[in-house]
């Protein structure tokens, strides 16, 4: 199974402003980040860096209610 890790860390600003970061990691090897913010939740794959996903907390909550 393999071994997750978690990082995070908080700038120094308004919380209103500034999203918090999670690095997520599978293994070390690193899957992407989650932006978390007043908005909503933002998904950023390490493999697109391009790529990322958007969702407002409506969406979201459908989404993980439907898993």
């Amino acid at each position: 199974m393999p071994r997750h890790e978690v990082k995070f860390s908080v700038r120094e600003r308004s919380i209103e402003n500034r999203d918090v970061v999670f690095k997520v990691f599978s293994d070390e090897q690193r899957l992407g980040d989650l932006y978390i913010s007043r908005g909503g939740v933002d998904w950023r794959p390490r493999s697109k860096q391009s790529a990322h996903y958007k969702f407002n907390w409506e969406k979201f909550a459908q989404l993980i209610e439907q898993s």
